[in-house]
């Protein structure tokens, strides 16, 4: 099981260091500032999770062998970001496909003039 939450914060080493740097924009009357990521470097966001896995999975046997070598506490973060980025594309392409519901992919071709086109003509076909 795996419960995905995204924290919308994003976080800067020095965002005014950059002159690529978009515009800082400030919403008014509330004292915030959203600050524009560098061109350069892709913004990020923290995304919190919780993972479940077997004691001989992978992220296991890492902390136990981390804990023999005497590292307590190791942040996994960048482990499992390094680890999901060696996933190709096409697989999260197919996870997306796979994940998405019916309705959704119905919709989708039914704003599309070919693809709707081709129902109606289904839909017709097979009510005859």
């Amino acid at each position: 099981m795996v419960d995905v939450e995204q924290d919308e914060s994003i976080e800067f080493e020095d965002a005014h260091s950059d002159e690529n740097q978009e515009s800082l924009v400030s919403s008014e009357g509330k004292g915030k500032r959203k600050v524009g990521a560098t061109k350069a470097e892709p913004s990020l966001k923290k995304i919190r999770l919780t993972l479940e896995e077997a004691e001989d999975g992978p992220l296991h046997q890492l902390q136990a062998q981390l804990r023999d070598r005497g590292i307590k506490n190791p942040d996994l973060g960048d482990v499992v970001s390094a680890a999901l980025a060696t996933i190709s594309e096409a697989w999260w392409a197919e996870k997306v496909e796979e994940l998405t519901p019916l309705e959704w992919k119905l919709q989708a071709a039914l704003e599309n003039p070919e693809l709707r086109e081709k129902l109606v003509s289904l839909l017709e076909t097979n009510a005859k």
